[in-house]
């Protein structure tokens, strides 16, 4: 995971964020290396870190499946990193990686209620179309 990665790197090289997302992005093969590439570009042409994640993550959700409290989430978490001190950014790391690994979890299980559902009901049109034309 992408967080996960820049808080290892937070803790461990204490450099500037960008020099961060630049070594994850050349270093790993995340599948987020479009993504990161466009932060990078923004930032190098003097836009903030936040502004930056922001506009990348609109241009590249546009591309994803990205729900807007998905986007919403990860925007809040760009407009705190950077901010503070180390450690507050590797709390801040740990908070955000928490949130969306429940997010992740409450989706999984609303898609297999979903498909419970489904089947529930092909069973029944299915039941229904035997008793009608049998």
């Amino acid at each position: 995971m992408l967080i996960k990665e820049i808080k290892i790197r937070i803790a461990y090289s204490r450099q500037p964020l960008v020099n961060i997302i630049s070594d994850v992005m050349t270093q790993t093969d995340n599948g987020n290396s479009e993504f990161l590439k466009l932060v990078l570009s923004q930032t190098g042409q003097g836009m903030s870190f936040a502004d930056s994640w922001s506009r990348a993550l609109v241009k590249c959700g546009e591309m994803s499946c990205l729900k807007s409290e998905d986007r919403t989430l990860l925007n809040s978490f760009a407009s705190k990193l950077g901010t503070s001190y180390a450690d507050g950014q590797i709390q801040t790391c740990e908070t955000y990686t928490e949130l969306l690994t429940q997010r992740n979890r409450l989706l999984k299980e609303k898609s297999v209620n979903q498909i419970k559902v489904t089947q529930s009901m092909g069973a029944l049109v299915g039941a229904l179309i035997l008793i009608f034309f049998c």
